[in-house]
């Protein structure tokens, strides 16, 4: 369980939270968002900053892919190439799902992007106080911080419930 000062964000297996999906069928959806528009109803909440702001699970497009990350200021947040790189024009999931450890089952949590052949599960890791999404490539959860796209081994991913 991620626990922050006067915030606690539970355990996937216990928080029932929106989630993703495109490719599969599920009870989520994208929906395009640029900087600066009010957010739908029901958008999937993926951590906090570390300093009580919400992030909410966000998508943006950048070199033939999509990549999973964080909505901060409004604009979304994901690492890339060693990067953090900062999207105006984006896609923010809406909808329910499970947050959790996965346990040999990554392959059903909801995918958040891709590029080529290879698919995202949308993921979020503890990190600086805070708990942030991001995407999972072999096996650990990228995520944009401080400019730089950051590597961890302990995160949870989005499964439907």
């Amino acid at each position: 369980m991620f626990v922050r000062t006067g915030l606690v964000v539970a355990s996937l297996a216990t928080l029932v939270l929106p989630a993703v999906a495109q490719q599969q069928r599920s009870p989520v959806e994208w929906v395009n968002m640029q900087t600066g528009r009010a957010l739908p109803a029901n958008v999937v909440i993926g951590g906090d900053n570390g300093d009580g702001r919400v992030l909410h699970v966000c998508r943006g497009q950048h070199r033939n892919g999509w990549h999973t990350g964080k909505l901060l200021n409004g604009r979304c947040n994901f690492g890339w190439g060693g990067a953090e790189i900062v999207a105006g024009q984006y896609q923010v999931l809406r909808g329910y799902g499970v947050w959790r450890r996965p346990f040999g089952d990554l392959d059903r949590a909801y995918i958040g992007g891709g590029s080529g052949n290879e698919r995202y599960r949308i993921c979020r890791a503890p990190y600086r106080g805070g708990v942030h999404p991001g995407k999972v490539v072999a096996g650990r959860c990228n995520i944009g911080w401080g400019g730089r796209e950051l590597v961890i081994d302990g995160f949870e991913a989005l499964y439907p419930r």
